[in-house]
């Protein structure tokens, strides 16, 4: 007599809400080694690494997740499974990320009565591999199309992080090749610095300076001796002004900070200027230095021009 069951198939994180998929399973008459047949629908999709509570992990130390979904995709489909067969996912994650100590906690386990699961963390805790191996010859059918099955492990940040993360899935010889056997992710903490960098008309209260940058950063201007003229926060079209106070000695350093990560500076005219005559100082021609790459105006000495 065939007796049908229910077998765990995944295991979240120790501590979390366990959310398994389940396949009904038939125990049936033992299968030769090499009789692995049909799909049992693994695989790997939609990867995603988050920083936990909206940080960086351009910030060392940072935590967060890395979250994929084993169940392959594709219409549901019957399977043999032999003793010995395997499978496996081998996740990577860029320089400047690693999996947590703990990240194998709750995926290890051993059930006599049909699988062994492994988990191990190596090169440089930046590759861990979870691998199931069967100890019995089971048959039955795989996920429908609308299951998924996500595995999620903790990752920290060690620094910058530019590179790909990925999932690759494989499996016994034998069974049909997957939907979707591997998901990969480009992950970069870098911030983009500022762009479209504009002067406005020179007023009683100083110059104003426009730019684009990323919604929700901090610009932070700086003048040729690295105090800070001026800041402002981007706003959610993109776009940000500063006032750049009058007197102050160019050329400007502009950055722009996402999270704490601050983007490479731009500097805004960084050719000799002209001193420009008082008289005309708070004309708009008298900012044609600064950015604009004007022409040189009543030229009186070779002192560095002010605004």
């Amino acid at each position: 007599m065939n007796t049908t069951r229910k077998i765990r198939k995944g295991r979240l994180l120790a501590g979390a809400a366990v959310t398994v998929a389940t396949a009904a399973l038939t125990f049936g008459a033992a299968l030769p080694a090499s009789a692995a047949t049909g799909s049992v629908m693994f695989g790997a999709r939609n990867l995603t690494v988050t920083p936990s509570g909206g940080g960086n992990f351009g910030v060392a130390g940072t935590t967060g997740t890395l979250t994929y979904d084993r169940h392959g995709g594709g219409p549901s489909a019957s399977f043999g499974i032999s003793p010995g067969d395997w499978f496996t996912w081998t996740v990577n994650v860029p320089a400047g990320l690693e999996f947590a100590s703990d990240a194998c906690a709750g995926f290890v386990w051993n059930n006599p009565s049909s699988a062994n699961q492994t988990c191990s963390v190596t090169g440089g805790m930046r590759t861990l591999q979870i691998r199931q191996t069967y100890n019995v010859a089971l048959s039955g059918t795989g996920y429908i199309p609308s299951e998924t099955d996500l595995i999620s492990l903790p990752v920290v940040s060690t620094g910058s992080v530019s590179g790909t993360a990925t999932v690759d899935y494989t499996q016994a010889a034998g069974f049909t090749p997957s939907a979707s056997p591997s998901t990969s992710l480009f992950i970069s903490t870098a911030t983009a610095p500022v762009g479209g960098l504009s002067a406005g008309t020179p007023g009683a209260s100083g110059v104003p300076l426009t730019g684009t940058g990323t919604a929700g950063a901090t610009v932070t201007v700086k003048d040729s001796s690295g105090s800070t003229v001026g800041t402002a926060t981007v706003d959610g079209s993109g776009n940000w002004s500063v006032m750049i106070p009058n007197g102050t000695v160019p050329p400007l350093s502009i950055t722009q900070s996402v999270g704490g990560v601050a983007s490479a500076p731009v500097e805004f005219n960084s050719a000799p200027l002209p001193i420009v005559a008082p008289a005309v100082a708070l004309g708009a021609l008298a900012f044609a230095g600064l950015g604009l790459g004007g022409t040189a105006l009543l030229r009186r000495t070779r002192r560095t021009a002010t605004i």
